[in-house]
């Protein structure tokens, strides 16, 4: 048999970060080598019935719009009170420093860009 990964796996479940496992032949030994979690950033944009926009980072958009609707301790100080909410924008990002650094972005945009960004009609990687 060829070195290299002889096992390999991807799982991909919106509600858990990827994970990759693998295991590599070393001479006549199998190694098993250490599972290395790959997690997904994105950043998403909400609606309040109010017409507000509210920009926010997650590594599961699903349950952190979960938490933001239910009005709990867990979910945005900024949106209790203001649902009922609605996801408008999500993109997903290579890391948390680039998801943050476009959120940061995005609130500096007055109220009429971030429509233009929702109507796709503002290209959000001229940000980065």
């Amino acid at each position: 048999m060829p070195m290299g990964i002889t096992n390999r796996r991807y799982f991909d479940d919106c509600a858990n970060p990827p994970i990759l496992l693998g295991v590599e032949e070393s001479g006549n030994k199998l190694m098993t080598k250490q599972a290395t979690v790959v997690s997904q950033w994105y950043l998403y944009i909400l609606r309040t019935k109010h017409n507000q926009l509210y920009t926010g980072v997650s590594t599961d958009v699903a349950r952190r719009f979960a938490e933001h609707q239910s009005g709990n301790s867990k979910g945005a100080k900024a949106l209790r009170g203001k649902g009922p909410l609605n996801l408008e924008f999500q993109q997903g990002l290579a890391s948390k420093q680039q998801a943050m650094r476009l959120e940061y972005k995005i609130k500096q945009l007055s109220k009429a860009q971030k429509e233009q960004l929702l109507l796709g009609q503002f290209d959000w990687r001229s940000l980065l």
